[in-house]
């Protein structure tokens, strides 16, 4: 995501916030099983290529300097965090079993986005 979206005010065309996983979701390659990669988090085999897919895609990925491009992906990446781990404790103090917790919480959340 960009500073602005032009595409959007000027010419109305709806911006999506999709990745690469849910695309594979929506062509209905199976979820495979779940892993946490570390600094990463939880993901699905599918959604783990799919983020290597996205690594692709994003044009950080083509910065010349690798130091720039590793703290662009970096920055994207602490922010993306920063906003859930609100969430994350709360799950966690509520949760008997909290890798079960999370694990169904993050599978049910892939699963609409991926309907949706």
């Amino acid at each position: 995501m960009g500073f602005a979206t032009p595409a959007q005010y000027v010419f109305g065309i709806k911006t999506y916030d999709e990745d690469l996983g849910q695309t594979f979701g929506r062509y209905s390659v199976k979820e495979g099983f779940y892993l946490v990669l570390p600094l990463m988090g939880p993901s699905t085999l599918r959604d783990a290529f799919g983020t290597a897919g996205d690594f692709f895609l994003s044009p950080a990925s083509y910065i010349e300097s690798t130091e720039l491009a590793v703290g662009t992906s970096a920055l994207d990446q602490i922010n993306s965090v920063s906003f859930r781990i609100g969430d994350y404790e709360t799950l966690k103090d509520a949760a008997l079993d909290p890798y079960v917790a999370v694990k169904d919480a993050y599978i049910k959340i892939r699963r609409k986005q991926i309907k949706d």
